[in-house]
């Protein structure tokens, strides 16, 4: 599936990535990057939604990465964006990966997110929709539970 930016009217984008910028983010954090955000990162080093989706750019993946203690908390993936309210977009750390998951920033197990899509490429020609998060209800004090 061919990505086509030019169909997302609400978004920011930037220049596209060098390969040689690519290379030393994989190579600093020693993974491997999904093909389909390379792919991405090919017409558009990251980018923002008026919805507040932010994908990272390779320039910068590192950095939050590292800020979210990805290795740690979700070991064998890669944060590739979040939502700018705390919850983050994590990707397997792997060539093939296609499937994001949404997960919050204190509990970054895929376990213990939401499965955003199964096709990355999809999602963004699609408007990066999050889709309705599962909150926990409030029980306010004055009623009764049973």
């Amino acid at each position: 599936m061919e990505l086509e930016l030019s169909q997302l009217g609400s978004c920011e984008f930037y220049p596209p990535a060098e390969n040689s910028t690519i290379r030393d983010a994989e190579k600093w954090m020693n993974t491997t990057f999904p093909k389909a955000l390379k792919q991405l990162w090919k017409k558009s080093d990251g980018l923002y939604t008026d919805e507040g989706v932010l994908i990272y750019g390779a320039e910068q993946i590192a950095e939050r990465n590292q800020t979210w203690e990805t290795d740690l908390y979700a070991e064998g993936y890669v944060a590739v964006g979040d939502d700018s309210g705390g919850r983050v977009l994590i990707m397997l750390a792997e060539a093939g990966a296609k499937d994001v998951w949404i997960v919050d920033g204190g509990s970054m197990s895929p376990d213990d997110g939401m499965h955003v899509t199964d096709h990355f490429i999809r999602w963004v020609n699609q408007g990066l929709e999050l889709g309705e998060s599962e909150e926990d209800e409030y029980i306010d004090g004055d009623e009764d539970i049973d």
